[in-house]
């Protein structure tokens, strides 16, 4: 499975395309290329006014908030990629002038309190999670993680890869053994939680990628020596965020005509069993014009994968 997503902040590497956010409408259905019905939809471009040189929406909830990063143009003096949060076609910036120069942060939800959730890496490829409270932003690490040393994974530190409305942040940190080993955690009350994938399948890494809005599911990442096996998982968490196999639900491959090669990702899911990604469609791998190969989205609910193709001139990712 590929992890470009998970590189891209973490490595402080340059978007190079705009990413639009879709809204599915009440249109007709017709067939998709190997799954269920698509309903054609309206897309929504989501781009920073001004002088944006590329924007990622990392999240859209349940309230049509989206929060992102971008990448600015010219660039700031004092930051690398900014986050963002957009509510009704009104662009807010976030960022803090306190951190190092070329700093890269990215939001991913906006709680019902108003608390802004999401994660920023310095240029010395640090991560960390972050909270901003009326424009007060405030460190969030977790003390199991080790600071210093990168993995074939990513970068040391809390890496951020999804918050909640009700609170809960996720993400994956390397510990502090030689081996530097990845665990997925979930950050919620005031308390960090290790979250492992489960055991038996000779995993040796674990993140947790996405949360849904009301932190009843994650999207749990699990893989084996040297990536040889990448598989995801729906990670439903109990009171304790205990790492018992029943609280994990494996998602299958898409039926794709590369998937089993691995190109495919698993990007996000919801609080009520849907998991959605990306998958290569063409091999050999022309580009599309976006520095990515040609790819479909596609959506798993119910047994059931729908694709979900990407408008002329516009890229997946």
């Amino acid at each position: 499975m590929r992890t470009r997503l998970h590189r891209a902040l973490i490595g402080g590497a340059t978007l190079a395309a705009l990413v639009a956010m879709w809204a599915l409408t009440a249109a007709p259905a017709s067939a998709s290329a190997w799954g269920g019905a698509y309903t054609p939809g309206r897309y929504i471009p989501i781009g920073v006014p001004g002088f944006t040189n590329s924007t990622l929406a990392f999240n859209v909830n349940e309230f049509g908030v989206v929060t992102g990063l971008y990448s600015p143009t010219p660039p700031l003096p004092s930051s690398g990629l900014v986050g963002f949060v957009e509510m009704g076609g009104r662009y807010t910036s976030i960022a803090d002038p306190a951190l190092p120069a070329g700093t890269n942060i990215g939001l991913f939800n906006v709680t019902f309190s108003g608390e802004v959730l999401g994660g920023y890496t310095p240029p010395d490829g640090v991560s960390y999670a972050l909270s901003d409270v009326n424009g007060k932003l405030t460190t969030l690490y977790d003390p199991n993680a080790d600071y210093t040393d990168s993995t074939p994974f990513g970068g040391p530190g809390t890496s951020v890869w999804g918050s909640s409305m009700t609170g809960e942040i996720t993400g994956y940190y390397p510990d502090k053994t030689a081996s530097h080993t990845n665990h997925g955690f979930v950050y919620a009350d005031g308390h960090w939680r290790t979250v492992d994938c489960p055991d038996g399948h000779g995993y040796v890494g674990s993140a947790l990628f996405y949360v849904g809005d009301y932190g009843r599911e994650m999207l749990a990442l699990c893989w084996t020596a040297n990536f040889a096996t990448f598989d995801s998982y729906i990670y439903t968490p109990d009171r304790t965020f205990s790492s018992a196999p029943a609280n994990f639900t494996q998602l299958p491959t898409p039926p794709g005509p590369y998937a089993a090669n691995g190109e495919y990702q698993y990007n996000f899911v919801n609080d009520f069993g849907l998991a959605g990604g990306d998958e290569v469609v063409a091999n050999p791998k022309p580009s599309n014009g976006c520095g990515e190969t040609v790819q479909d989205a596609f959506v798993y609910e119910n047994g059931q994968f729908t694709t979900i193709p990407p408008r002329a001139g516009l890229c997946i990712a």
